[in-house]
């Protein structure tokens, strides 16, 4: 079973607070594997578009500059990501999920998709906008959102394969779509 913490994290401070939170519970696990070996990454869910995703992976970039690689294990890949999302380093991966009706406007979620066929059927598909469309109808909007909630933790549950995408082209890429 996936344990999972949901923390709403709309304004700039908040995505600090929790992204500040995972990295010192990334921390925490690493002095007590005591370098034997890496523990199991942490998975964080983006929940939200083009422009969401580009502020935490600017956040991320942030708290990862000022902790520094003394106090967190660097690797060669210390501008990339991990991404059936976008990522950071080996400690912490994230995934992106899309958010309503307009996934397939999310340029990230289009190019993940175009790489991962679970993705695509999950985020992309007619029925993950129905879904959100029956949300958006529902009289009993609980019983609809643990259908979304489903196919959120299937998602990061069977995720197996991440891609690695460069920090710069994830800010590129959402820079063409908030100027676009």
């Amino acid at each position: 079973s996936l344990h999972t913490s949901v923390v709403a994290a709309p304004g700039v401070k908040d995505i600090r607070a929790a992204l500040r939170s995972v990295m010192s519970y990334w921390q925490h696990l690493d002095r007590l594997e005591d370098g034997a070996h890496v523990p199991v990454p942490i998975r964080v869910a983006i929940l939200g578009g083009d422009l969401y995703t580009h502020t935490i992976v600017r956040e991320w970039v942030r708290i990862r500059q000022h902790a520094g690689a003394n106090t967190y294990k660097e690797t060669s890949a210390s501008s990339t990501g991990h991404a059936a999302g976008t990522a950071s380093s080996e400690g912490v991966r994230f995934f992106l999920v899309p958010l309503g009706a307009n996934g397939r406007e999310s340029n990230l979620s289009v190019q993940l998709g175009a790489r991962d066929a679970q993705y695509c059927a999950l985020f992309l598909s007619d029925q993950w906008i129905d879904l959100w469309h029956s949300f958006a109808e529902s009289t009993m909007p609980d019983s609809v959102g643990a259908q979304i909630e489903d196919y959120i933790t299937r998602y990061l549950q069977d995720a197996r394969d991440c891609f690695r995408l460069n920090i710069a082209e994830v800010f590129v890429t959402c820079s063409d779509f908030v100027s676009g």
